[in-house]
């Protein structure tokens, strides 16, 4: 995700104003592409941050009525499980775990910092419902290449995006097979992705674990090896209703969501 241009900067700027109580601080920073150590909403909930724009947009693409991530999740009083892959500094994590409280959430975070706020975002709001691993997600287990920009303001293992930066370091990796046999989970509600391109490898690596997945909603990145139409096709052909859903902004990225036909 990225602020491109004067009007979507300026909805960024309003609702920054709408949310935050420290929204003055916040618009100082944002101009020059950074945000407070910490960002409190009016609504009780804070957050420390990585001290860069993006975070500030992703906590209000969850806390604005920006949030698509979980637009076809239905509450229950089954226990849902949700798994989180991407969960940066918990942005979608903590909002999740307050608004199901009764559904365990599943957060994979690779990045050192990313996973450190994660953890301080998940205590100081206090979500009791999830369980946090500093792992990335991948088309293998084991040990993979994390790729990030200089300032850490995204990271991917896709071996198969070209969307790779200057910074990489090795990290512990797993499968989304691997995830729902560890967790012994039979039933995903909902399985979230903001991941960078690595949603393709992610989740084209085995049709076999789909019939455990109710939804998927995610974040798509098209580049020159794939592009969110392959994804929604791919969807479509192991048996999902999938809607696309274009950035208004950005030829780049967009949304996709995904419902497992009955």
């Amino acid at each position: 995700m990225k602020i491109q241009n004067l009007f979507h900067k300026i909805k960024i700027i309003l609702k920054i104003i709408n949310i935050t109580k420290n929204s003055k601080e916040t618009l100082k920073l944002i101009i020059k592409n950074k945000c407070p150590p910490k960002i409190e909403l009016k609504n009780g909930i804070n957050f420390y941050t990585n001290e860069n724009a993006l975070d500030v947009v992703a906590i209000i693409e969850n806390f604005s009525s920006e949030n698509n991530y979980d637009r076809y999740l239905i509450k229950t009083n089954e226990n849902q499980h949700i798994i989180d892959i991407g969960a940066n500094i918990g942005t979608f994590s903590v909002y999740i775990g307050k608004k199901y409280p009764s559904a365990k959430i599943f957060c994979y975070e690779p990045d050192e910092k990313n996973y450190d706020k994660l953890l301080k975002n998940i205590q100081i709001n206090s979500i009791k419902n999830t369980v946090t691993y500093q792992k990335a997600v991948g088309k293998k287990n084991g040990i993979s290449t994390l790729f990030s920009d200089e300032y850490g303001k995204f990271g991917t293992v896709g071996s198969s995006t070209n969307k790779k930066g200057p910074k990489e370091k090795k990290v512990e990796s797993i499968t989304l097979q691997k995830i729902l046999e560890e967790n012994k989970i039979e039933k995903c509600n909902l399985l979230k992705l903001d991941c960078e391109g690595a949603e393709y490898e992610i989740l084209m690596n085995n049709e076999q674990i789909f019939n455990k997945i109710e939804l998927i909603s995610l974040e798509y990145h098209n580049d020159n090896i794939h592009n969110g139409n392959e994804l929604k096709k791919f969807l479509e052909n192991i048996e999902y209703q999938v809607e696309l859903i274009p950035d208004k902004h950005s030829n780049e990225y967009g949304f996709i969501h995904a419902r497992k036909i009955k």
